[in-house]
């Protein structure tokens, strides 16, 4: 968009701004819903509601990735504490809506650079659920975030032990390698600098037998 100048606004006027609301919720608490039906109902609905704030923030809007994770965390959280009083039906549906929306939780953390919060989500999953590929894979990608090299290396590999020629654990493989090689090198790099210095400044500081003894016999 081009940019306007600013406008010179004389002392005393009155201003009128437009605001945009981008979203407005006064919803039913959740302790005041009677049935476990409301409740999954409940979930659904803000479970394709952070669908949607994720496709935004995938589109480039900012607040996307923030606004949709604290969608699958309401869901999870009102999950986690009602699945016990749920009949078997519901109890299975409740469990496949945690698990999914601990999954995207991952995904948003990831996309919004907080890999720490990323491994939690991920982790809570695979209690869950031990299998699940994108829960492990974006536990991955976390890690390798996070500098976590051996905890990234330790879940591809049981990544692939599931699904050996899945696309993205061998697009993880590839990208850890190259992460862990330009790491090695940085650090022969660094260490190399360090003993060049190390060593410049022992021989600036290091005298020869003959400047000591000279040193040591003519006295001023």
């Amino acid at each position: 968009d081009k940019q306007m100048p600013l406008a010179m606004v004389p002392g005393g006027s009155v201003l009128e701004y437009e605001v945009e609301v981008l979203e407005f919720e006064n919803p039913k608490a959740t302790f005041m819903m009677e049935t476990s039906e409301e409740k999954m109902e409940y979930a659904r609905q803000k479970k394709d509601e952070g669908n949607e704030w994720y496709k935004r923030g995938a589109a480039g809007e900012q607040v996307g990735f923030k606004r949709a994770v604290k969608k699958y965390e309401a869901v999870g959280s009102l999950m986690k504490g009602e699945e016990e009083r749920l009949d078997d039906e519901l109890k299975d549906e409740a469990r496949k809506l945690r698990i999914s929306c601990l999954n995207n939780a991952a995904q948003c953390y990831v996309k919004g650079d907080e890999p720490y919060k990323a491994v939690a989500s991920a982790t809570e999953c695979l209690e869950l659920d031990p299998c699940n590929m994108k829960a492990i894979c974006r536990r991955a990608a976390a890690h390798m975030r996070n500098h976590d090299y051996k905890d990234a290396a330790a879940d591809l590999k049981k990544a692939r032990s599931i699904e050996p020629e899945d696309k993205d654990v061998l697009r993880l493989y590839a990208q850890l390698r190259q992460v862990v090689e330009r790491s090695k090198a940085r650090s022969k790099k660094l260490s190399e600098k360090m003993v060049t210095s190390a060593a410049k400044i022992e021989s600036k500081n290091k005298r020869t037998w003959g400047e000591w003894a000279l040193s040591w016999f003519v006295k001023p």
